[in-house]
């Protein structure tokens, strides 16, 4: 009985993914890929910011803090 392994033995799908890096360049694939996500992540702030209903600095919401937001209505004349 034969047990030694041949290279054609080897059928998991790892075993074939190093031929990608043949085709595309690691470093401009990583820089591609570091630009495109500080431009999708600006795109997505600048729409969210020019939105009326998701833009989160001018909702009116008050403050979080508790404190904080009862100082703030009451500055206001509002009851807490």
């Amino acid at each position: 009985m034969n047990t030694t392994l041949t290279k054609g033995d080897l059928k998991r799908p790892q075993d074939g993914t190093y031929r990608i890096w043949k085709i595309l360049d690691p470093a401009r694939t990583l820089w591609f890929l570091t630009w495109f996500l500080i431009f999708l992540g600006l795109l997505i702030h600048i729409l969210l910011f020019k939105s009326d209903d998701l833009n989160w600095h001018t909702d009116g919401r008050p403050i979080p803090l508790k404190a904080a937001a009862a100082y703030e209505r009451a500055q206001q004349g509002l009851p807490y």
